[in-house]
């Protein structure tokens, strides 16, 4: 028996193809035969040619123990008594359903309702679960649902969230052991469960949560009702909605206590009310114990039961709205909630800082140069300039050729949509400060899309890429047009591995000649070779950083490259709050009139080129005069940036772009910043397994400025120089013993203290009496051949256990194909589903293609992640 997999929208090349797994035994199979995983670390022997690699995975990754795929190992944790061991911070993968529902597999007839987990948690860290298929406008028969629940270690309700949408969240309001669970209300849903460090309670966002404040046994009720476009019309909405009301009364037990049914009703239920219920009652006097073992306080179960007939209504088709009757209090509201996941690369480069200087202007025009916008992206609306479509192609997936229209479409027949150009311009000049999304690093400034790669397969050709390129600087191009005002910056995220043709050099050195600054991706095959058309003169080549301030694993490098900005890495979550370390941005899901606007994390050079581009458009909001050669020169003199390696330029160009030094220089302001000791990251969360991470310490400032103490908080942590200059500045070393320490949540804090003042980096860890080994669950390793986008025979699965596990797929024949690995943890014939893990080489999402002849090819390693494309801050 065979199973066909296929990949969702997210990789380019990849959709239009469905990955075939060789299996046995209704599910999974693959390279070690019969169903049976291949051990971590311990491929087969060879047989004829081999693609050779490892899976590379976060520290903090985990896997649902239970999951429907019959190949994956097995472990039941549906009560407290079999809880899950999991780490914090963690992002975890999983799936629950109720019984009958879902794909056919090992958990289709019983159903797998509930997964529990048992967690050490420190005070004010947030638990969130993310479910990409829940849609709360079906109804229980048809949509997917799961609520999040936290319970002490005696195994009682702290806290819930019983949304029907995508995203539940808590806040743990005390330190010490705990039980998370995850609970199917209707469906089989996929999902994303990921803790993290401490977030202000105002930014869980979920709106049925037991720990808030509102009044049980009543609700607010607005019923659903058609648009009264007459008199006569809305005199038979007022008999339908009453009549709905009295349905809803007898189908609910429910009573309304104020209001009428056109407008909002006050609806009440319980013996004081005089209704009865078998719901709960309000006044319980015992506490209740379940099936699974845990109980729930009898001071909490009237708002329990209260949060439970909200949900039950929002199903309701008669019903348009349920909420709490909340007791409101004055509270500020957090502005730009993406703000947390972007906070590591915006802070890294000094934005907040430069936009305390300027937020840009609106007449500086960045042109991104990619597979369109989804312009109607609530954080892009209002941020575009007309673009312009530039693929000559009519068979592309808008149907025609060459026109004005820059949207992007995606991948409108075939699914595989990437929405590049829409993370992209997000990072450039997303709307920012109005309480939506995330934050752009242009702020006010405006985007010119220009569509010159498929927004399907993700590429394009040199010579439309050229006449968007000839387009943006306002220079004679094959539309016949210019823009009315051309780009003050263009960037370019996109390339190959090939030195720059005499063509190109002539283009940018004409775009150069028009004052216009461009900036390229290095590209992300790590390696030296330059790439078209980064190493372009009169070109900008930015490299990718991680969160710690170094290399990204993937980033091309060397002498060609110019500058480099944050690009993520996805192996690592080094600040602890349960989110993996790329680059958060716009981001959209489906495909031609299915598109629906999110929000995303993905890594590589094509994210770090738009924090430059950003950064140079709030250079031109303070100085429209400035020319892109003095631009270039300020750079390479080393005025818009600061070192991250050794002194000077070196294989990553001439330092870190820095927001704040580009915005000064650009006004002219010489007069020297005083020393300022900066730390970064400021905050480590270990875990329960890590001991050791990186810290870098440096003057933000002009003037000498030394270190002249290094202390820590207790004896288990220690600071140790690694590569410093004279003055004490440079790389630190910070180490926790964890052996000394018993079971528990442990924070402490390094201070580095300096001749500017002290700074500190507080650490985290997590001791538990059993050590967790990251773990991403079975996956599937599958090749797609790019000539024919058909699957290539050979696979194999792989069980991921630590941070590096190797595979092997053997007779491989000759020619040139992608390798993509994933889950299927639904068991649905579908690897890469939103809440599965994923990933493809080298990055996502810009596989490179690898070339197999008649000797093996080794190093194919590729980082693989539980993603999600929901956007997790509403």
């Amino acid at each position: 028996m065979s199973r066909r997999f296929r990949l969702p929208d997210v990789w380019p090349l990849l959709a239009p193809a469905l990955l075939a797994l060789a299996g046995c035994g209704g599910g999974g199979g693959g390279g070690a035969g019969g169903g049976d995983p291949i051990p971590p670390g311990n491929p087969p022997p060879t047989s004829g040619v081999a693609i050779t690699g490892s899976l590379l995975i976060a520290s903090v990754s985990q896997a649902d123990s239970d999951v429907n795929d019959p190949n994956a190992p097995f472990r039941a944790n549906d009560t407290r008594a079999e809880a899950q061991p999991i780490p914090a911070p963690v992002a975890l993968g999983g799936y629950v359903n109720q019984p009958g529902r879902g794909p056919a597999g090992r958990s289709f007839d019983a159903g797998d309702v509930d997964d529990v987990f048992r967690v050490e948690l420190a005070a004010g860290q947030l638990i969130e679960l993310v479910l990409p298929s829940a849609d709360p406008t079906l109804d229980d028969t048809q949509r997917d649902d799961a609520d999040l629940a936290l319970y002490d270690a005696a195994g009682t309700l702290i806290d819930e969230s019983l949304g029907l949408g995508q995203v539940e969240r808590i806040v743990a309001p005390h330190s010490g052991p705990h039980y998370v669970r995850v609970t199917a209300f209707a469906g089989a849903p996929l999902y994303r469960l990921s803790i993290g460090e401490p977030t202000p309670a105002s930014s869980t966002g979920a709106d049925l949560r037991l720990s808030d404040d509102f009044r049980a046994g009543e609700l607010v009720l607005r019923l659903a009702r058609p648009d009264a476009e007459s008199a006569a019309a809305a005199s038979k909405v007022h008999a339908t909605v009453a009549t709905a009301a009295a349905q809803l009364e007898t189908r609910h037990r429910i009573a309304r206590k104020a209001g009428a049914a056109e407008r909002e009703m006050l609806v009440g239920w319980s013996g004081a009310d005089g209704v009865a219920s078998s719901k709960s009652t309000v006044n319980a006097t015992e506490d209740a114990v379940d099936g699974a073992g845990f109980r729930i306080p009898a001071s909490v179960q009237a708002k329990h039961a209260t949060l439970l007939q909200a949900k039950r209504l929002r199903a309701d088709p008669l019903v348009r709205s349920a909420d709490l009757n909340r007791v409101l209090h004055l509270a500020a509201v957090p502005n730009d909630p993406g703000w947390r996941l972007q906070r590591w690369h915006y802070e890294m480069i000094r934005l907040p800082a430069a936009w305390d200087i300027t937020r840009g202007r609106a007449d500086v025009i960045v042109a991104v140069v990619d597979t369109g916008i989804v312009g109607s992206h609530p954080d892009l609306a209002g941020q575009l300039v007309p673009g312009y479509d530039f693929i000559r192609d009519p068979t592309n997936e808008d149907g025609n050729g060459i026109d004005p229209d820059a949207e992007d479409p995606g991948c409108v027949l075939d699914g595989g949509s990437i929405f590049h150009g829409t993370h992209v311009a997000g990072t450039v000049a997303a709307a920012t400060d109005n309480a939506t999304g995330v934050a752009g690093a242009g702020w006010n400034a405006r985007v010119m899309p220009l569509r010159a790669l498929d927004g399907c397969e993700g590429t394009g050709s040199s010579y439309d890429i050229a006449q968007a390129v000839r387009y943006a600087a306002g220079l004679p191009n094959d539309s016949g047009s210019v823009p009315t005002q051309r780009a003050d910056v263009i960037n370019l995220s996109l390339g190959v591995l090939a030195p720059c043709d005499a063509g190109s050099r002539d283009l940018y050195a004409e775009v150069h000649g028009r004052g216009v600054v461009v900036v390229a991706a290095a590209g992300n095959e790590a390696t030296s070779t330059e790439s078209l058309p980064a190493a372009c003169p009169n070109v900008l080549a930015v490299s990718a950083v991680d969160s710690r301030g170094q290399r990204s694993a993937y980033t091309n490098f060397g002498a060609w490259v110019d500058v480099a900005a944050p690009g993520g890495d996805m192996r690592f979550d080094v600040d602890g709050d349960g989110q993996l370390d790329g680059i958060y941005s716009t981001h959209a899901t489906g495909g031609g009139a299915n598109r629906e606007p999110t929000y995303r994390l993905l890594q590589g050079t094509s994210m770090a080129a738009p924090h430059v581009a950003g950064v140079v458009a709030l250079m031109r909001s303070v100085a429209p005069a400035l020319g892109a050669a003095e631009i270039e020169a300020l750079l390479r003199q080393g005025s818009l940036t600061r070192d991250i390696g050794v002194a000077g330029p070196d294989e990553l160009g001439v330092g870190l772009i820095d927001a704040f030094a580009t915005v000064r220089t650009a006004q002219g302001d010489v007069t020297p910043l005083p020393p300022e000791l900066i730390v970064t990251p400021a905050v480590l969360n270990l875990g329960d397994v890590g001991t050791h991470a990186d810290v870098t310490v440096l003057n933000g400032g002009s003037g000498t400025l030394a270190i002249t103490e290094v202390r820590t908080s207790a004896t288990w942590l220690r600071a140790s120089a690694s590569a410093v200059d004279a003055g004490g500045l440079g790389r630190y070393s910070i180490d926790a013993e964890r052996s000394t320490l018993a079971p528990g949540s442990h924070a402490g804090w390094v201070e580095f203290v300096s001749d500017a003042g002290p700074k500190r980096v507080t650490v985290t860890l997590q001791v538990t009496t059993a050590t967790l080994e990251p773990d991403a669950g079975l996956q599937y390793v599958v090749l797609l051949r790019t000539d024919t986008r058909a699957t290539a025979g050979p696979q194999a699965s792989v069980r991921v256990l630590g941070t590096s596990t190797q595979y092997r797929i053997e007779d491989v024949g000759s020619g040139t194909y992608l390798v993509v690995a994933g889950t299927d943890m639904n068991n649905d014939g579908s690897i890469c589903d939103d809440g599965e893990a994923c990933g493809a080489y080298p990055v996502e999402p810009e596989p490179t293609v690898v070339e197999v002849g008649t000797a093996d090819v080794s190093g194919i390693d590729f980082t693989t992640a539980f993603r999600t494309n929901v956007e997790v801050d509403r």
